[in-house]
């Protein structure tokens, strides 16, 4: 399993040192989302190795930062200092995603394929889809 999956779990419910708590086993969870669309990752995870990224699509799990008409950032972090940002364009001209939708800080589940642009030297994301959290 992986972040964003839609599982199902049966357990009991307890209390631990003031905290609620669902006691199961592995057995107990089962997964109700199909197994191609459980591959979401992280900026962080994408940074170390995005060649091994390129030219799949990919589900990418961040912020909005710096949201344009057709393109915007995302970034790795909810407070906007340190850590990614990745440049998210729409992939051509007649695509209409409402882009509008968003604003700054809201935490999306972007997909789309990453490619590199070797002008501005680094990777973006032509977004496909979004959905937010």
């Amino acid at each position: 399993m992986s972040f964003g999956d839609e599982i199902e779990v049966r357990g009991r419910v307890r209390t631990f040192r003031g905290d609620t708590q669902l006691v199961t086993s592995a057995d107990a969870i089962r997964r109700l989302s199909p197994q191609p669309e459980s591959n979401i990752t992280f900026l962080s995870r994408i940074a170390v190795d995005p060649g091994r990224y390129e030219g799949r699509k990919i589900r990418v799990v961040a912020y909005i930062d710096d949201l344009f008409t057709r393109i915007f950032y995302l970034r790795s972090s909810e407070t906007g200092t340190g850590g990614h940002r990745m440049k998210v364009k729409l992939m051509d001209k007649e695509t209409s995603i409402a882009i509008s939708e968003l604003q700054e800080g809201d935490k999306i589940i972007a997909a789309g394929v990453l490619s590199y642009d070797p002008e501005n030297l680094r990777y973006e994301l032509n977004l496909i889809s979004f959905e937010a959290l």
